[in-house]
C-alpha cells in the first residue's frame, strides 16, 4: 500500500499570485511609510525616537495585515517574513519623508 503524500500549503501557491500579493503588501507599506513619515517630521521626532516610531508602526502594519487575513498563516509564505520585511520595507521612503517634513516644518518654517 502506497503512503499518502502529506499535503502542504506550499503546494497550492501560484508564483504569479504570490508576486501580486507581495506587490500589494509593499504598496501598502510604502503608502503608510509616507503617512507616518510626515507625522514623525511634523511632531519633530529626531534620532532614535524617529526610528522607534518606524519600528512600532511597521509592527502595527504587519499585525494589521495578519489580522486582516483572519490570522491564518496559510495566506503568507512566512509569517515571520511578513514581520521582518515590514521593518526594512518602506524604511527608505520613511526616512526621506521624515527628514523632508521635519525640514519643512522645523527648519524652514
Amino acid at each position: 500500500m502506497a503512503a499518502k503524500k502529506q499535503w502542504r500549503a506550499e503546494d497550492q501557491w501560484a508564483p504569479d499570485r504570490v508576486q501580486i500579493n507581495n506587490a500589494s503588501i509593499d504598496y501598502c507599506r510604502n503608502f503608510l511609510s509616507i503617512v507616518y513619515g510626515i507625522a514623525a517630521g511634523v511632531l519633530g521626532l529626531t534620532g532614535l525616537w524617529g526610528f522607534a516610531l518606524h519600528i512600532v508602526c511597521s509592527i502595527l502594519i504587519s499585525a494589521g495585515l495578519y489580522l486582516k487575513a483572519g490570522m491564518d498563516p496559510s495566506y503568507f509564505m512566512s509569517v515571520t517574513g511578513l514581520f521582518v520585511s515590514g521593518l526594512t520595507g518602506g524604511m527608505g521612503t520613511y526616512i526621506l519623508v521624515w527628514t523632508m517634513a521635519y525640514d519643512v516644518v522645523h527648519v524652514y518654517g
